[in-house]
């Protein structure tokens, strides 16, 4: 969804703020499901897990996300 919504510009500007320096692909997404359904996730209960790779800890992503919320008033 997330290729049908943006122009490839943005994309790349996304993935240029991730650590892994890419965007997430369904198989990203389906690694963590199967971890928590299969024996290593069962003592995992109650969690957020972030599949962004990285993107929320990433200073670049920090100082965008800071500047578009400020307003000039």
């Amino acid at each position: 969804m997330l290729h049908v919504a943006n122009p490839p510009q943005a994309l790349q500007t996304v993935a240029g703020m991730t650590p892994l320096g890419r965007l997430g692909q369904p198989a990203d997404v389906a690694d963590v499901a199967a971890f928590l359904v299969g024996q290593d996730g069962r003592w995992i209960t109650g969690q957020n897990l972030r599949t962004t790779g990285g993107l929320a800890l990433s200073s670049r992503w920090a100082r965008s996300a800071n500047t578009s919320q400020r307003s000039d008033g």
